[in-house]
């Protein structure tokens, strides 16, 4: 268990660039908020605009040890890969490779024989908005997966797609179930356009435009070292050793949640999206056009899922 979080404000005016050693230190403020809540460490920032004003971090990277966490760090964002995930289909409808009513028919019909009927007309745009009959999650065992694990990416993806829609869908299409599953399956799409990993595509067409260093999937940091935030169970609060499976979510749904990125690169990725929402009167387009902003479809974080907020 970690925070991370970052604020936006829109400014009156284009806000200007602000030398990383004026910026507010908001760490006692941090250090309170987190011991009030029992978390073991985390970070912040807040934005003007897109310009970083303030940021702070504090307490420790591993409960039980006395290892700073430091603004460098690496933070895994977990469900909030999904937004990227979403940004990511959204080039390929911009350059006519995908639509959001393109139908897991059309998509993997020619691959998956036996595709249940009630997979046919389900749309892109009805799974990214966890409205495409989905479980939350993998059907198979922690052993099945483990086993899986083994195979290259994109035959891991495959195989989930071919065990996802050779099943009948958990719902019809347009009830809301909250579902890493789909995600995973818009992503192994993505692949079959592309014919390459969700990754390499992540960051070519993500990060390396927002200039977002540091970026990289699953756990962070190295398996007995206490060189990045370690991850921390739930109820009890226990650090997990990111070398081990457990670490993180399995590499087959890394579309649906393994990302992590120092805490700027997330607040690039933040202000991208409300800088360019058509709500905002100050309203700075980039990356995507204006109509994809409205389009792409807008996904409940899960509970837990890193946070993002607009100050007024």
């Amino acid at each position: 268990m970690f925070a991370c979080a970052v604020l936006i404000a829109n400014p009156p005016r284009a806000a200007a660039a602000v030398d990383p050693a004026e910026r507010a230190d908001v760490s006692t403020i941090l250090a309170k908020a987190f011991a009030d809540a029992k978390i073991p460490g985390g970070a912040a920032v807040v934005m003007h605009g897109d310009q970083i004003v303030a940021s702070g971090a504090t307490g420790v990277r591993k409960r039980g040890s006395d290892v700073p966490v430091t603004m460098a760090h690496n933070f895994h964002l977990g469900s909030c890969t999904k937004a990227m995930t979403a940004t990511l289909a959204a080039t390929f409808v911009e350059e006519g490779r995908l639509k959001w009513q393109s139908t897991l028919g059309e998509i993997f019909g020619e691959v998956v024989g036996d595709m249940h009927p009630g997979w046919r007309e389900v749309t892109v745009r009805q799974i990214l908005a966890h409205r495409g009959g989905f479980p939350a999650n993998l059907g198979r065992g922690p052993d099945a997966r483990r086993a899986a694990a083994q195979q290259p990416i994109l035959a891991q993806r495959r195989k989930v797609v071919a065990e996802a829609l050779t099943a009948a869908p958990l719902n019809p299409p347009g009830v809301h179930v909250y579902s890493n599953l789909g995600y995973t399956v818009v992503g192994a799409a993505l692949e079959k356009l592309s014919g390459r990993p969700w990754e390499e595509s992540m960051l070519e067409r993500i990060f390396q435009p927002l200039a977002i260093r540091g970026a990289g999937f699953g756990a962070p940091g190295t398996g007995g070292k206490v060189d990045q935030p370690w991850g921390h169970r739930g109820a009890s609060r226990d650090p997990v050793d990111p070398g081990l499976a457990a670490a993180d979510n399995p590499k087959a749904i890394g579309p649906a949640g393994t990302v992590h990125l120092p805490l700027a690169g997330w607040a690039k990725f933040v202000a991208l999206h409300l800088r360019g929402h058509r709500g905002n009167p100050r309203r700075e387009i980039a990356l995507l056009t204006d109509e994809s902003f409205t389009a792409t479809p807008r996904a409940r974080m899960s509970p837990g899922a890193a946070t993002a907020r607009r100050a007024n």
